[in-house]
C-alpha cells in the first residue's frame, strides 16, 4: 500500500524532472516522411506548361479526387513532370517510394527522389532528406548530413525542420550539445505553431534547460499546445496543478486535465486517473474504478499501470484477490523496465506453488501478445 501512494508522485514527476531518454524518433515524430503537399497540392491549375497539369493529375489518382484512385496511374504523371523538371513531382515520387504505394516501398529509392527534389530547392523533401540521414533510412546513418538538410529547410522557413534542429541540439547529435541553442530553435518553430516544438518549449522552462527557470511561463506553453491537442502537453498542465507549480495546487483540476489527456490516447494521464481514483485525489475513491484505467494504460504498454494492477492483484482492491494474477503483471512490468517489479513478483512468489508459478508465467506471456507495440 504505502509503495503506491508513492505512484503518484512518481508519474507526476517524471515527465517534468525524470533524465530524458527519448531517441529520435520519439521527439522527432514517428511518421516522419511528409507528405502534405500531395494532398494539399491545387488541383485548379492556370497557364504554366505540360508539367503542371500532368502533376495536377498524379495528384488526383493519388488522393481520389475526380477520378477513381489509381497509385499506378499517380506514380506514372508523377514520373512524366519530374522528367520535365516539376520538383514537386520529384518530391512526390519520393513519397511514393517511402509509401510504397503505386511502386514497390524503397527507401533508397526514396531518397534519391528526395535528394534530387531537395537540390531543387523544395523544402519538404530537405526535411525528409534530413530525417533519413538521422535515422540511416535508405542512406548511410550521418547525423551530421541530417542537421546540414535541417539547417537549409529552416533557412527557407521550413517549421518541422526548425523544431528539428532544435531536436538535434537538445540531445546532441550532429552538433555539440547545447541547451540554449535548442530552446532558440524551439521558440522559433513555436512561433509558427509547430504544437511539438510549444510543449518542448514548456518543457524547457520547467526544467530550466536552455532558459530560466520558470514553472508560470511552463504552464503558459504547456497550455497553447493543450489547445492545440498535444496530448503530452494537456497531461503536463495536469501534473503542473497537482504539484502545485506555475499554478494553485488543485486536484480536481489536475484529474480534469488528465482526463481530457486520457480522451486523445495519453498513457501517462489514463494511468495517473487510475492513481487518483485508487488514492481518492480529485475524485471519491474508487479501486475499481482505479483497475480500469490501470487496465485502459496498461494495455497501451504503460508500465507503471502494469505494476499497479499487479499491486491490486496481489491486495485484492477492485478485484478478487489472485496472486497468479498479480505475478503475472509483476512479471510483465519488470520487462518493460518498471523498478521494484521484479522486487514484488519475487515476494508475490514465495506464497504460490509450483503449479501457480507456472500459471503466472503463462498468463504474462498472454497479457504480452495483448499489448499494443505502438
Amino acid at each position: 500500500m504505502k509503495l503506491l501512494r508513492f505512484i503518484l508522485i512518481i508519474i507526476a514527476t517524471g515527465l517534468l524532472c525524470g533524465n530524458n531518454k527519448m531517441g529520435p524518433h520519439e521527439m522527432l515524430g514517428k511518421s516522419h516522411a511528409d507528405s502534405s503537399l500531395l494532398s494539399k497540392h491545387p488541383l485548379a491549375q492556370k497557364k504554366g506548361g505540360e508539367k503542371k497539369p500532368t502533376l495536377s493529375l498524379g495528384v488526383m489518382y493519388f488522393i481520389n479526387r475526380g477520378v477513381i484512385r489509381d497509385d499506378m496511374e499517380a506514380v506514372k504523371k508523377f514520373r512524366k513532370a519530374a522528367e520535365l523538371g516539376e520538383r514537386k513531382a520529384i518530391f512526390s515520387l519520393g513519397v511514393m517510394y517511402f509509401m510504397g504505394r503505386g511502386v514497390i516501398q524503397d527507401n533508397t529509392e526514396a531518397a534519391t527522389w528526395f535528394r534530387k527534389a531537395a537540390e531543387l530547392g523544395n523544402t519538404k523533401a530537405m526535411f525528409n532528406l534530413g530525417l533519413m540521414c538521422a535515422e540511416g533510412s535508405g542512406v548511410i546513418q550521418d547525423d551530421m548530413e541530417a542537421v546540414k538538410w535541417f539547417r537549409k529547410a529552416a533557412e527557407l522557413g521550413e517549421r518541422k525542420a526548425i523544431f528539428s534542429l532544435g531536436v538535434m541540439h537538445f540531445i546532441g547529435r550532429g552538433v555539440i550539445q547545447n541547451d540554449k541553442e535548442a530552446a532558440e530553435w524551439f521558440r522559433k518553430a513555436a512561433e509558427m505553431e509547430h504544437m511539438r516544438a510549444i510543449f518542448f518549449l514548456g518543457l524547457m522552462h520547467a526544467k530550466g534547460r536552455g532558459v530560466n527557470q520558470d514553472d508560470k511561463e511552463a504552464v503558459k506553453w504547456f497550455r497553447k499546445a493543450a489547445k492545440l491537442g498535444q496530448g503530452k502537453a494537456t497531461f503536463s498542465v495536469g501534473v503542473m496543478h497537482l504539484l502545485g507549480r506555475g499554478v494553485i495546487q488543485n486536484d480536481r483540476e489536475a484529474v480534469k486535465w488528465f482526463r481530457e489527456a486520457a480522451e486523445m490516447g495519453e498513457r501517462e494521464a489514463i494511468s495517473s486517473l487510475g492513481v487518483m481514483h485508487f488514492v481518492g485525489r480529485g475524485v471519491a475513491q474508487n479501486d475499481r474504478e482505479a483497475v480500469k484505467w490501470f487496465r485502459k494504460a496498461a494495455k497501451l504498454g504503460q508500465g507503471k499501470a502494469m505494476f499497479n494492477l499487479g499491486l491490486t492483484y496481489a491486495k485484492g482492491r477492485g478485484v478478487i484477490q489472485d496472486y497468479v494474477e498479480a505475478y503475472a503483471w509483476y512479471n510483465v512490468a519488470s520487462a518493460y523496465g518498471v523498478k521494484d517489479a521484479v522486487k514484488m513478483r519475487d515476494l508475490i512468489k514465495k506464497e504460490m506453488g509450483i503449479a501457480q508459478i507456472a500459471e503466472g508465467q503463462k498468463r504474462s506471456r498472454e497479457i504480452t501478445s495483448t499489448i499494443s507495440k505502438n
